[in-house]
């Protein structure tokens, strides 16, 4: 299993354990197979500065209300823990225990009380908070680095990603075989045809991790033309 932040080993197609036909050019059009599983149901505005930094709430807490809203789960947990990871695009100077730390103290340093205890870090006063193990401000930087220019998302399966500027609800995060990188794509008026958004990060399945559970032959694929 490849390390949560190792983004060098991203293989959302599993290419490089199967072999399923690639796509082809042709007639001026890109044709090729995808493993279509997921749409978006929730996204938040495009962050730029104003949004992360300045609004009320935090962008932060801006997204995590969008799980609260779109999703039901007990687990909240290993959802807080997929939307740090998602937050800052899978990757993080320091792995994970850095970012837990990072992330804990950037929410007691910004974040309301209210979010705190809706998380569970508890409703302690800042000025009484040690910040002396965690670096807010690092977390901050590299999560910022990482939204500006895009939107967090969540899909129908509950998933947490960050995607192209222009997404909606209803746009289809798919597994497009020869793109180790998800890919944001909406249908046309024409079946079979999709317009691609752009790339995207979605936790939990960046190391092929869908077509190894779900995709044994091209039966499972869909055809599609990229246009």
């Amino acid at each position: 299993m490849a390390h949560p932040f190792d983004h060098q080993a991203w293989d959302a197609d599993n290419s490089a354990e199967t072999d399923f036909p690639k796509a082809v050019f042709q007639n001026s059009m890109l044709h090729g197979w995808a493993f279509i599983s997921d749409s978006i149901v929730a996204h938040s505005e495009t962050f730029g500065w104003d949004l992360f930094e300045y609004a009320s709430p935090t962008g932060v807490e801006i997204c995590w209300n969008l799980h609260a809203d779109a999703i039901s789960s007990a687990d909240n947990e290993r959802r807080l823990l997929s939307l740090m990871i998602s937050l800052v695009g899978g990757v993080y100077t320091g792995g994970i225990v850095h970012l837990q730390r990072d992330f804990d103290s950037y929410c007691r340093q910004k974040t309301s009380s209210q979010f705190c205890s809706n998380i569970r870090l508890g409703d302690i006063k800042k000025e009484e908070t040690s910040l002396v193990d965690g670096n807010w401000m690092k977390f901050e930087q590299e999560a910022y680095h990482s939204m500006q220019g895009r939107r967090f998302f969540i899909t129908e399966c509950g998933r947490f990603g960050l995607g192209p500027s222009f997404l909606e609800d209803g746009d289809i995060c798919g597994v497009v075989l020869g793109c180790r990188m998800r890919l944001v794509i909406r249908p046309t008026s024409t079946s079979g045809h999709v317009k691609v958004l752009g790339p995207s990060y979605v936790d939990g399945v960046m190391y092929g991790e869908l077509i190894i559970a779900h995709v044994k032959s091209t039966s499972d694929l869909s055809e599609i033309t990229l246009v």
